[in-house]
């Protein structure tokens, strides 16, 4: 099983990853066998013809970057194999950066972290160029209340979103800022748009390089 450990301890990435353990439960590959055996989540180092990959955080590399590491992940697949992959949307802190403001945002480093999302239809294709079949993307919101602007500044410099453009955003003056920002405001929460997808290795299918491309259709007599 070859699978890349999602980022840190925090309760946001436990819930992704208590996600993507429900789905694979429950996964059924195109032959429509069950993959009951694939629940688990132990880690063990990459392997070639491995049976399962799972990614995160592509939309912390350029477009050239996620969809090389798609491309290279699914080449590592045995005929049969699953490759999931789980990320923070684009329309993750809408709501947090309306009310920061864009200086302060891009102050904080917020508004370079929502730039480097990947909306999910494009994950889907770039796992279609990949070479991979059936693929299924969806997305969820996972919603984080505070009762103190300090706490929710204390999550976002956890998750990596703050100090995305290497500004110091646990310096006092940035901090008290952002404290500032957020006293005033009622039911403190943090909105995130979790996306996750899965798309499978096809024995004997040819990979479809361009998602623009047709699907040629077969028709045989029944017998």
């Amino acid at each position: 099983m070859d699978e890349t450990r999602l980022s840190g301890n925090h309760p946001a990435w436990v819930w992704m990853r208590g996600q993507l353990a429900d789905r694979r439960a429950l996964m059924r590959p195109p032959s429509g066998r069950l993959v009951c055996h694939l629940a688990g989540l132990d880690l063990a180092p990459a392997t070639v013809g491995a049976p399962i990959s799972i990614l995160e955080w592509l939309g912390g590399l350029s477009e050239a970057g996620w969809r090389q590491t798609l491309a290279q992940q699914a080449s590592r697949l045995a005929e049969g194999g699953l490759l999931m992959l789980a990320d923070w949307g684009p329309t993750s802190l809408q709501a947090l950066a309306a009310r920061l403001g864009p200086e302060l945002s891009r102050q904080s480093g917020l508004a370079n972290w929502r730039a480097q999302r990947v909306d999910m239809h494009d994950l889907g294709d770039g796992l279609v160029a990949a070479g991979l079949a059936e693929p299924v993307m969806e997305s969820e919101t996972l919603v984080l209340t505070y009762k103190a602007p300090d706490r929710l500044v204390d999550d976002l410099l956890a998750l990596g979103v703050l100090g995305a453009t290497g500004a110091g955003p646990g310096g006092p003056e940035l901090r008290q800022a952002l404290r500032a920002a957020l006293t005033d405001q009622s039911g403190l929460s943090l909105s995130f748009e979790a996306v996750f997808g899965h798309a499978w290795r096809v024995p004997g299918r040819k990979p479809k390089r361009d998602p623009g491309d047709p699907m040629p259709l077969e028709f045989r007599r029944r017998t």
